[in-house]
């Protein structure tokens, strides 16, 4: 920051229902967040920001409508956030990511793409199903898809959704028979795609196995894994056959 404004330490920063404390600026109604610590998503220009103090000794102090300064020329901090539980699958020399949730309790469906030849990230068409964390996502041939998972609306999800780099675009699929589920795994041989195991409240862990048929958008019950029923498990496919292990 080139102009630093004395800054009180006693301040946090409240964005929504968002806390943030490093506050490196604060002149008249313009307000300056260090970067790492301004949630994704917001632009400059008229929020609805508060500070409060955080010990007694100070009067708390609300702010209504503040400016959001841009922050070394950007509208918003670093594009990939702080999540955990995300979900992603790779196509080609590319590599996708998005859902998940944050320390703030926000879910998420924004959706990025990373370039390692440019070791950048470019933020591409949202999610379309509801934003969650806990998902399943696997690439068959030039596609991608990503489904299952906890939202704030349904807590096991069964809904899947095809993403096309194409065309940056999303295509609803039919959804996984039986039980919604979360902490799932998955994996893909040729045109097929392959889902199974995870967690649901009804039966608990379960051993189940689907296959996907990306050319008639159909799931076929497959024999289930052999282990015991878990979440969290790994899978991966290595010519024609795949492989499913570890786990809870």
């Amino acid at each position: 920051m080139s102009e630093q404004v004395s800054v009180q330490s006693h301040l946090q920063v409240i964005f929504g229902n968002i806390t943030r404390k490093q506050i490196v600026g604060l002149k008249k109604r313009a307000l300056r967040v260090a970067k790492d610590h301004l949630p994704w998503g917001l632009v400059s220009g008229e929020k609805v920001i508060s500070l409060q103090a955080l010990d007694p000794l100070h009067v708390s102090t609300i702010y209504g409508n503040m400016i959001l300064q841009k922050i070394h020329g950007q509208e918003k901090p670093i594009s990939r956030g702080e999540r955990a539980q995300a979900v992603g699958f790779s196509i080609g020399n590319k590599e996708y990511l998005g859902t998940g949730n944050d320390n703030s309790g926000i879910y998420k469906n924004d959706f990025w793409e990373y370039d390692p030849s440019a070791d950048k990230w470019t933020r591409k068409a949202d999610f379309p199903g509801s934003p969650r964390f806990a998902s399943t996502g696997i690439s068959i041939n030039n596609k991608g898809y990503i489904g299952l998972g906890i939202s704030k609306e349904i807590y096991e999800l069964r809904d899947f959704y095809e993403y096309d780099p194409a065309t940056n675009s999303w295509t609803r699929k039919a959804d996984i028979p039986g039980l919604g589920r979360y902490f799932a795994t998955g994996f893909s041989i040729g045109s097929k795609g392959y889902i199974g195991t995870g967690w649901t409240e009804e039966k608990g862990y379960l051993n189940d196995l689907w296959e996907y048929g990306s050319d008639t958008d159909t799931w076929t019950m497959k024999a289930n894994l052999s282990g015991v029923p878990r979440q969290s498990a790994v899978g991966f496919s290595i010519g024609n056959s795949g492989y499913m292990g570890h786990g809870i």
